[in-house]
């Protein structure tokens, strides 16, 4: 059975029309925010079909985790989670031009768009991107080396919402010891 032919009223039951019809029509401006920001306006659109299926699938989610745990609300650390995970499953951003040696040299990951776009939508339900946090190079060189390993792993492992979840917990923390292998990486190691 195609996913478009499931019947989501039960959702209603659980969540009100203004919840869903919020985070929907959030995400599908951020998502334009996000071509725009890209400076991809006639090259990339938002499929606001996917946009839906994304949003139900991500309440429907939801749903089961409330019920199973038994709880009234979803963590914030769930709900980046599976927002994000939704959003790489259903890859909402599309081309609409065929990518051609310029338009590749000017934004060589143009074919991962929703990962990246995946990411804006993590650390936007995560974290208040309005309060900044003032970071010193070598954090700013870890936060990127952190980026560029999520980016990696959007792109080519399995992602599940669990691991979002656990990343974003990871993300909140500070580390009560000091790192291990932090530093130079071409030293030799045990």
């Amino acid at each position: 059975m195609d996913s478009c032919d499931l019947d989501y009223s039960y959702l209603l039951e659980k969540f009100s029309h203004g919840q869903i019809f919020d985070r929907n029509e959030r995400l599908k401006q951020n998502a334009i925010d996000f071509i725009n920001s890209c400076g991809l306006e006639g090259k990339a659109r938002v499929s606001f079909i996917l946009i839906d299926q994304l949003v139900m699938d991500y309440f429907a989610d939801i749903s089961r985790l409330k019920d199973f745990h038994n709880i009234e609300k979803a963590n914030p650390t769930k709900v980046a989670g599976y927002l994000t995970y939704w959003t790489l499953k259903r890859k909402p951003i599309q081309l609409i031009v065929e990518p051609d040696d310029d338009l590749i040299k000017q934004y060589p990951n143009i074919n991962f768009l929703n990962e990246f776009y995946s990411l804006e939508v993590l650390l936007s339900s995560a974290f208040n991107k309005n309060v900044y946090k003032l970071m010193d190079s070598e954090q700013t060189r870890e936060w990127n080396i952190v980026l560029e390993n999520l980016i990696y792993t959007f792109k080519y492992r399995i992602v599940t919402p669990q691991l979002l979840e656990l990343f974003v917990l990871g993300l909140y923390s500070n580390p009560i010891n000091p790192k291990i292998g932090i530093g130079n990486y071409s030293e030799k190691t045990l």
